[in-house]
């Protein structure tokens, strides 16, 4: 698929580029706000970058929200690889997601610091490996309220990808130290925060049984059951649907503008 990387020209949404520390970012906001704003990070996916988002933060920005969405390493602007390239995924996948996780913090004190940014209402959201991610530093960071993960996964162990036999002591390095963020290890972390997981059920790239599974185990810690929620969209492939964009949003509309 072919995504747009222009600026979008919208009479309602602002959008900026920033930087905080090393990591290069866009920001959208609704225009004349005047109250501070619930915010949210959103998190590329694998071979994507910031501006292949700017529709998806357009009008998540139109519905009232602050949006910021980094680039990854070895993304966009950070250094970025050829993902097309055999045994890419392999090398660099793992370093990504683990770096994204320790750099969360840091994205974290840059929103808090905002004026526009209520701090009370925080959430997180990611697609595909940006699911990977949203996943792992939402159950670090009790500050976010939400998440929403788009085609990701959220049972590392049962992916694939994470439990191959040959390869190099980098990768295995880089997999030791991230199966210590495993979401499905820290399920009392959620603490009855908010979840949904939106999924194709025929999803080639993330097969669904991980999340699956991971709602599963989760559902147990929950005392209201009603606030983590598995959405399973029919025949759908590693896309993302009008109404899995409109679900996300309904949802945050529930939780993040209380």
């Amino acid at each position: 698929m072919v995504y747009s990387t222009r600026k979008i020209d919208n009479q309602f949404v602002t959008e900026e580029k920033i930087e905080v520390g090393e990591i290069p970012c866009l920001r959208f906001f609704p225009n004349n706000f005047k109250d501070k704003l619930p915010t949210i990070i959103y998190y590329h996916g694998w071979s994507s970058n910031k501006e292949f988002q700017r529709f998806k933060a357009n009008i998540m920005a139109a519905y009232g929200y602050q949006v910021i969405v980094p680039d990854s390493i070895h993304h966009g602007e950070r250094k970025p690889v050829n993902h097309e390239e055999e045994g890419s995924l392999e090398k660099y996948l793992l370093k990504t997601i683990v770096t994204s996780i320790k750099e969360a913090p840091l994205l974290i004190d840059y929103t808090k610091g905002l004026e526009s940014t209520d701090k009370d209402r925080i959430g997180i959201m990611g697609t595909s490996m940006g699911g990977f991610i949203s996943s792992g530093i939402f159950v670090q960071e009790q500050i976010f309220k939400t998440l929403v993960v788009l085609n990701g996964a959220s049972a590392w162990n049962k992916l694939e990808a994470f439990d191959q036999k040959e390869h190099s002591d980098q990768y295995w390095n880089y997999r030791n130290e991230l199966i210590k963020y495993n979401p499905t290890d820290h399920l009392e972390l959620l603490n009855d925060r908010p979840v949904l997981l939106l999924h194709g059920d025929s999803d080639t790239s993330v097969p669904i049984e991980a999340q699956r599974y991971f709602y599963k185990k989760a559902v147990k810690y929950y005392d209201n059951k009603n606030r983590i929620e598995l959405v399973e969209v029919p025949r759908m492939d590693h896309y993302i649907s009008t109404g899995m964009l409109e679900n996300a949003i309904a949802f945050n509309e529930d939780y993040l503008k209380q």
